[in-house]
């Protein structure tokens, strides 16, 4: 079967399989792309991710570089700015096909499991997620 069919929208799917659900959608995906299964774990590790302490500080260890903070600390950053940028996720540059509105969804989606996490980690009183909104550039 060739692997690098590509699979258009939902809504372009659904013209074609009325009856398809979300749920199918996503494993024909899954399925008919290249899309790794490992791909699809480190997705939901973004979603329900591990927090870290480093001093008085709390990262997400998905996205944590101990390179770059380094370079930020060498660069003069200070460490409240440092866990600003290196937990920053933007959600507009994932795909070049998702609207604003898309993009804005995956980020409520991860301001409210990650915050969610925090408050069960007992960390919430420490840091919270939130959204960063700048639609003078689309994000």
């Amino acid at each position: 079967m060739n692997k690098n069919l590509e699979v258009g929208s939902y809504a372009e799917f659904r013209e074609t399989f009325s009856s398809i659900t979300i749920s199918d959608y996503v494993h024909a995906v899954a399925h008919l792309t290249n899309l790794h299964g490992d791909f699809i774990y480190q997705l939901f590790r973004l979603i329900w991710p591990q927090f870290m302490q480093i001093g008085n500080f709390i990262f997400i260890q998905e996205i944590y570089s101990s390179e770059r903070h380094e370079e930020m600390l060498s660069n003069g950053d200070t460490e409240l700015e440092i866990q600003y940028w290196l937990n920053l996720f933007e959600t507009t540059e994932l795909s070049d096909d998702l609207t604003l509105k898309q993009a804005h969804e995956i980020a409520k989606v991860l301001e409210k499991t990650w915050n969610l996490k925090l408050k069960e980690e007992e960390l919430n009183s420490r840091v919270v997620a939130k959204i960063i909104e700048y639609p003078e550039f689309d994000e």
